[in-house]
């Protein structure tokens, strides 16, 4: 799960035009709600996009207590991760207590602020996140507020295997679909051993949101490894070129050197249009048997037509 957080926080925060004024059912969840004018469903994620202001309203939806997500929001926690806490609003939806949060971040050199709604129940969380430069506060700011407000269940759902623009073929391997989190799917090991509570083997396949300063390839493969949890701590073992279903693209092999040793596998293939897809193996027992069934499945990889 620290994982999926970690790529919805950090990964994709260059974004991304909207709406008619109506109810919109968002593939991979199960919430409705009524984008901004001017605001389209996106492709790559769950959610909206507002491709001239490159704004996202980003839907995800998590299997952890609401109570536990909105403790995680302190300034401290969000300073840690290059986020200022600017305040908090309590608000009811229909008849369920959410929260907004409104954060300011630096990324890419640009100033983005955020309005993240969180609302759920003991089991359940669903994270709304409004992000826009911050140059369009005035135009933006209370268009993203009301949107947010109309969200609710749906009462149709496409999942979020279905929803990705991508798949790969685990079928005869331990894995199956476990989750989906704002465009990215997670697998996981079946009789999977845990540690410290947590599947100690999976999957996470994904993509970058519009379009990413790469400059030399298989430099911004390694520093993107860097940036994974813990990253400090990996060592690459091994780094190949590849090509898969039309895309170049690197491959690299490391393990986490603290006491259980965690194995990495990352892919990420460049596509045409300045961005690229990534897929994340993680194994902390039997290393060497699943790098080998992590590369076997991320040559499946491949974009659906």
């Amino acid at each position: 799960m620290r994982y999926l957080v970690f790529l919805l926080i950090s990964c994709f925060v260059r974004l991304l035009h909207a709406q008619n004024a109506v109810d919109q059912v968002i593939p991979g969840t199960k919430i409705s709600m009524v984008p901004p004018d001017s605001f389209v469903l996106a492709q790559k994620f769950s959610g909206f996009q507002h491709n001239e202001s490159g704004s996202s309203i980003m839907v995800s939806e998590l299997p952890a207590p609401f109570q536990a997500m909105t403790n995680a929001f302190t300034k401290e926690a969000l300073l840690a991760k290059g986020m200022e806490l600017l305040g908090k609003e309590q608000i009811t939806l229909a008849t369920t207590p959410a929260l907004i949060f409104f954060v300011r971040q630096t990324a890419n050199n640009l100033v983005y602020l955020k309005q993240i709604l969180v609302f759920g129940d003991s089991t359940h969380t669903t994270m709304i996140n409004g992000i826009y430069p911050e140059k369009y506060k005035e135009t933006l700011e209370g268009k993203i507020k009301a949107s947010l407000r109309t969200a609710h269940p749906s009462g149709s759902f496409i999942s979020p295997e279905q929803a990705a623009p991508f798949e790969i073929d685990v079928k005869e391997t331990p894995f199956s679909f476990g989750n989906g989190i704002s465009g990215s799917l997670y697998y996981v090991a079946q009789d999977d051993v845990q540690v410290e509570g947590k599947k100690s083997t999976v999957i996470i396949v994904g993509s970058a949101i519009g379009e990413v300063a790469i400059g030399d390839k298989k430099q911004f493969v390694l520093d993107r490894l860097m940036k994974m949890p813990n990253g400090e701590n990996l060592k690459p073992d091994s780094i190949q070129q590849v090509r898969i279903d039309g895309m170049d693209g690197y491959e690299i092999t490391a393990h986490q050197e603290n006491s259980q040793n965690e194995a990495f596998y990352q892919l990420i293939l460049f596509d045409d249009a300045g961005s690229y897809y990534i897929f994340v193996g993680m194994a902390m027992y039997n290393q060497a048997q699943f790098l080998v069934l992590f590369k076997k499945i991320a040559r499946t990889f491949h974009l659906k037509k």
